[in-house]
């Protein structure tokens, strides 16, 4: 059975999306994965977008860091495209719990930057 061919949005957040050689490892991961990048842009989140952008998770007690984080510097957006690409991005990525994923899954994106 084919899987449809689909996008999903990957951020690079302010603490990487600066350091050259660590983006380019994970467009390196990325083309090893079979990942296209449909379009890529260099922004920064104002405090106001980044909540905004975060709604979702406006109750959770990480929101104020994770709105801060976010807002402290520029990120780089990436709209990736392939089969099944929102899990194989989540497989690719890690657990949203950095802490956790660099000791359970260090290969992963987040377990290793």
């Amino acid at each position: 059975m084919r899987t449809k061919v689909q996008l999903t949005l990957a951020i690079f957040k302010p603490d990487i999306s600066t350091n050259e050689k660590v983006i380019n490892e994970i467009k390196k991961i990325l083309n090893e994965n079979n990942f296209s990048i449909v379009q890529s842009k260099m922004m920064r989140l104002t405090m106001k977008d980044a909540k905004e952008f975060y709604k979702i998770h406006e109750t959770k007690f990480f929101y104020n860091r994770l709105v801060y984080s976010m807002s402290s510097g520029p990120i780089w957006c990436h709209i990736l495209k392939k089969d099944n690409s929102i899990n194989d991005w989540r497989k690719l990525i890690g657990n949203t719990k950095v802490f956790k994923t660099i000791f359970d899954d260090p290969t992963s994106i987040r377990g290793m930057f």
